[in-house]
């Protein structure tokens, strides 16, 4: 995603490791009866920013669960500032804020096509070894590439 960030925008609670998103178009399936952004999409707009910004890090979803590393949801929050109206084009920003142990901390905002704030809010994902369902490290590359903020390794790029 290549936006910047509106002057509205507040700072990240810590500083991030790494920063990046993506654009949604709310959708009507994803409003109510008054054209509103249904509150429960807000999830699925995070899941695509955090999925983009691992892809573009090298890292897809796909190939992390098919190398024995599940990533699952195991606290999120969101706090409406304004809400989000049928076919805006919304800045869905995300920072990961922290890759330790079987844990990574990822905050987002929603900013909508006048720059507005409409949405903040952090999800924490546990790592899983799929074959026992316990927590297991999250995979060494990943958190080099997070903590060095240098994108995905070299033989990915």
């Amino acid at each position: 995603m290549a936006a910047s960030r509106p002057s509205s925008a507040p700072d990240w609670t810590a500083s991030p490791l790494l920063t990046g998103g993506t654009t949604v178009r709310v959708r009507y399936e994803e409003t109510d009866r008054a054209g509103v952004g249904y509150h429960a999409n807000t999830f699925v707009w995070f899941e695509c920013a955090r999925t983009e910004l691992l892809r573009e890090l090298g890292f897809p979803y796909r190939e992390l669960e098919e190398s024995g590393w599940l990533l699952t949801v195991a606290a999120v929050s969101a706090r409406y500032h304004r809400s989000v109206l049928y076919d805006e084009e919304l800045a869905v920003e995300c920072a990961i804020l922290r890759a330790e142990g079987a844990r990574l901390e990822i905050e987002y905002r929603i900013i909508g096509p006048d720059g507005s704030l409409r949405t903040t809010g952090s999800t924490t994902l546990g790592c899983l070894d799929p074959a026992t369902g316990r927590p297991r490290r999250l995979p060494a590359p990943l958190v080099e590439c997070l903590r060095s903020g240098s994108g995905p390794p070299a033989e990915e790029q």
